[in-house]
């Protein structure tokens, strides 16, 4: 149980991949004071979270029997998603990301959305929903969370 509990943590933190996110969030990282980076960033990894336990409760069950669509669609989807975003990050810069995210004071979940709830990590909590009980799930599910905004804040003061 409690080796399912740590591979179900550490594939949702790796695919979370805080090192890869504080590169995402450089402007941000750059231009906010650590206290506003913090705030906004464990905003978002409430926002993830909630997602994720979504997710690790009701399984692919919402893509096959609410949205009648197979999982591995919504997979390749995202991918397709993930390699537009990274051909306009190359071709443009900071300044791709900086559209995505859209108006200030809703930057909270532009940063949730594209950099933290995606294709991969939406499959790691419907996995840890499936390999362990509930609460177990839902344990690991926010433990991969809160290490991974830990980290990124922890990132942030190393860069400050």
């Amino acid at each position: 149980m409690h080796e399912r509990f740590f591979e179900s943590s550490m594939l949702l933190l790796m695919l979370l991949n805080p090192f890869f996110m504080s590169i995402y969030l450089l402007d941000l990282i750059e231009e906010m004071t650590w206290g506003v980076f913090a705030r906004i960033l464990v905003r978002a990894g409430l926002i993830s979270a909630a997602v994720f336990m979504l997710f690790g409760w009701v399984g692919d069950s919402v893509f096959t029997d609410l949205l009648h669509v197979r999982f591995a669609s919504f997979l390749l989807f995202g991918g397709v998603a993930f390699l537009v975003i990274g051909v306009r990050f190359l071709l443009v810069g900071t300044q791709a990301l900086r559209e995505l995210r859209g108006d200030p004071e809703h930057i909270a979940g532009s940063v949730a959305m594209p950099f933290m709830v995606g294709p991969g990590t939406v499959s790691a909590s419907v996995l840890a929903g499936s390999r362990l009980p509930l609460p177990w799930a839902l344990l690991s599910i926010v433990t991969a969370v809160v290490v991974c905004v830990i980290s990124v804040i922890v990132l942030k003061g190393v860069h400050d």
